[in-house]
């Protein structure tokens, strides 16, 4: 029984001075906030976003409305404009015509500098014709025939369409699908990558 009160009594000893450190640590940590906050502010910079799929855009590549994402790139004087990569999702049809996905993302020409381009990229594979994607202003209606791409292949290839400018103002882009041959034509992924 005496070795039991010994054991207890170090393992007291030591809580309490690890109890005492931690106020002491406390203690201090209070006194540098209360310094910092006397200080002026500094500048802030703030890093560019990583863009993450909207949680609709992942459960299911369904062809069902949901609410369009919209986003806001974080730009200052102090931070140069770095690449941005819009994830969209996946989605597939049997259609032959152009059809409408759920895969939109709103996005206004103002908050973006003058000078930057926008690419659309898609992985697309087919059994047997031809699988295409496309972008379209879903705002205006326009439809963006630079942003085209297809792929012919049973395999998951990524294609990428020449550059376009956005359209001006606030707009929602949308992903449209097709099938040349009414086989199932999938698009594993989407996205947007708008650069200098």
């Amino acid at each position: 029984m005496g070795r039991f009160k010994i054991v207890v009594s170090i393992s007291l000893v030591i809580l309490s001075l690890e109890t005492v450190g931690l106020w002491l640590g406390q203690k201090n940590l209070n006194k540098k906030i209360g310094e910092l906050s006397n200080r002026p502010d500094p500048k802030i910079v703030l890093p560019s976003p990583t863009l993450i799929p909207s949680p609709s855009s992942l459960a299911s590549p369904s062809m069902e409305s949901s609410p369009v994402p919209s986003f806001k790139p974080l730009t200052t004087a102090e931070t140069p404009f770095q690449p941005q990569m819009i994830y969209l999702g996946a989605a597939n049809t049997t259609k032959t015509e152009w059809t409408e996905t759920n895969l939109e993302v709103k996005l206004n020409s103002i908050d973006y500098p003058a000078d930057v381009n926008a690419v659309f990229e898609a992985g697309l594979s087919i059994i047997s014709g031809e699988a295409w994607a496309r972008l379209k202003n879903k705002t205006s209606g326009a439809i963006m025939s630079v942003t085209e791409i297809y792929n012919n292949s049973n395999s998951v290839v990524w294609k990428t369409s020449p550059s376009f400018k956005l359209h001006p103002g606030n707009n929602v882009y949308v992903v449209e699908l097709k099938s040349s041959s009414s086989e199932l034509a999938n698009l594993s992924g989407a996205r947007i990558k708008i650069s200098k």
